[in-house]
């Protein structure tokens, strides 16, 4: 089972725990509306979801931490922002989720030369600059998806995973570990979900909230 939302950052908040505001009180002003934002709707849609209210839901989410519930059957999460969408989902098995508006303003060349791999730098360098730029977003997202998903850290890890886009493999050569990734546009944005399972985008159910 897998359930994916995206939410509007620019709603009106949701009640979140005394824990979570406490946190969040050391936040910079934008990051801690985000933060309540992501808990409080989180914590609503979960509610919905599970019949309970949302301070019973057992998220344990402090900022910067992978989020985690505290269920009393297996079930993860997996949170990911971008500009004006929070992007979150729940399932039966880990996953690591991403999301990047297309028109994301980056440095493809500095980032293509530092993190990315041989074969990805072969395969782009092939492409028009519009399409290198947008295949160089399209794989940012997928490799911060399968880091979600591992629990480590963009600028540590990022340089160690490589997308096979034929196969839909993301591998890891320091820890030799290899999962499968889907990374698809849905409207304005790259989506992308990395798991042990394989997902086909046309199957994905995205759920507007």
């Amino acid at each position: 089972m897998l359930k994916l939302w995206m939410v509007p950052k620019n709603l009106p908040l949701k009640i979140v725990s005394k824990q979570e505001d406490y946190w969040a009180k050391s936040l910079s002003k934008i990051k801690k509306r985000e933060y309540l934002h992501s808990r409080g709707y989180i914590r609503h849609i979960l509610g919905e979801l599970l019949n309970i209210k949302p301070l019973e839901v057992k998220l344990i989410a402090p900022p910067n931490k992978p989020p985690k519930l505290n269920l009393d059957i297996k079930r993860y999460i997996s949170i990911s922002h971008c500009l004006d969408y929070l992007f979150f989902g729940y399932s039966t098995f880990p996953i690591g989720l991403d999301i990047e508006r297309i028109d994301r303003k980056i440095f493809a060349s500095k980032i293509v030369k530092r993190f990315y791999s041989k074969q990805e730098k072969k395969i782009l360098n092939e492409l028009t600059p519009l399409e290198y730029h947008e295949n160089t977003l399209k794989l940012w997202v997928s490799k911060e998806s399968a880091i979600k998903w591992a629990k480590g850290s963009l600028y540590k890890d990022i340089s160690h995973w490589e997308c096979n886009t034929d196969s839909k493999i993301i591998s890891n050569h320091k820890t030799n570990v290899a999962i499968n990734f889907s990374t698809f546009q849905l409207q304005n944005w790259f989506l992308s979900i990395a798991s042990k399972r394989k997902h086909y985008s046309p199957e994905l159910i995205v759920c507007l909230y």
